[in-house]
């Protein structure tokens, strides 16, 4: 699976296609933090800094993406 690039990719639909490989591997959910942690690279590395101690990956799943999700909400559309 190749890393997410938050330039090129909503989270959005990084997520999605994080979980289709997730349910095509069959990774419990250790080994879809594990996955996930490591193909954030830069884009999520605040992220996980921020969060701090993370009990499960529905946890890390949550808290991404709120703040994935909130660096590309469009500004011309008047959002805030």
């Amino acid at each position: 699976m190749r890393p997410y690039d938050n330039k090129k990719e909503p989270f959005e639909s990084y997520l999605q296609r994080f979980e289709t490989h997730a349910k095509h591997y069959k990774w419990d959910s250790d080994e879809k933090m594990f996955q996930l942690q490591t193909t954030l690279g830069d884009a999520g590395g605040t992220a996980l800094w921020d969060s701090g101690e993370l009990a499960s990956y529905e946890i890390l799943v949550a808290h991404l993406t709120v703040g994935l999700a909130v660096e590309h909400k469009p500004r011309d559309l008047g959002w805030s």
